[in-house]
């Protein structure tokens, strides 16, 4: 059930909400929705579907046009291929880009990536970080001022300040630049 001011054209529904938009579904047990400005807000706890991606928070506002979705509090995403965890996230269901807003951590399976700053592509795979993000898997960790990392390719180019430690066999490596291969345990280090 809800209830509608017409005048103002708002709307606020109550007991299992829904919203559906093109290719997502949002769900909530109170929803308010504005009209005019195509925008629906959260703030006893959501759900968004979108595909194969499930994302919940507390609280969250869904702006109609441009698709996106700011989530806060208890942010979760959970995917086949990865899964995050933060407070704050902006997502645009359209693009499929989480834009990374406070501390997150990524998890893909193969490593986890822990970042303050820059971006996620998680269809494709593919995180910009900046911050001095950090990513580790079984065998080796690095950080630097900014990460660039491809799931598909297994390569991450970390630029500044890099620090490279391989856990198992305990050597570390410090450069300003490096490029470290997870698929074949590699990285290479230059100025």
């Amino acid at each position: 059930h809800g209830l509608y001011r017409g005048n103002q054209r708002l709307a606020t529904l109550t007991g299992n909400a829904k919203l559906t938009d093109s290719k997502i579904v949002l769900t909530s047990p109170t929803l308010n929705y504005d009209l005019n400005t195509k925008i629906s807000t959260y703030d006893q706890g959501g759900k968004l579907v979108n595909g194969e991606s499930v994302l919940t928070s507390r609280e969250g506002i869904y702006y109609g046009e441009p698709k996106d979705v700011y989530f806060k509090k208890d942010v979760v995403v959970v995917d086949p291929g990865f899964t995050l965890g933060t407070d704050t996230l902006m997502y645009n269901t359209v693009t499929k880009i989480a834009t990374i807003m406070a501390p997150t951590t990524i998890n893909d399976g193969k490593m986890t990536m822990y970042v303050t700053s820059g971006y996620y592509n998680t269809e494709l795979g593919y995180g910009n970080f900046a911050q001095r993000p950090t990513i580790e898997d079984s065998t080796n960790t690095f950080t630097a001022n900014e990460i660039q990392t491809d799931k598909a390719t297994g390569i991450s180019i970390a630029t500044g300040n890099m620090i490279w430690r391989d856990t198992a066999q305990k050597v570390a490596v410090l450069a300003n630049y490096g490029i470290v291969n997870q698929n074949v345990k590699t990285v290479l280090a230059t100025q």
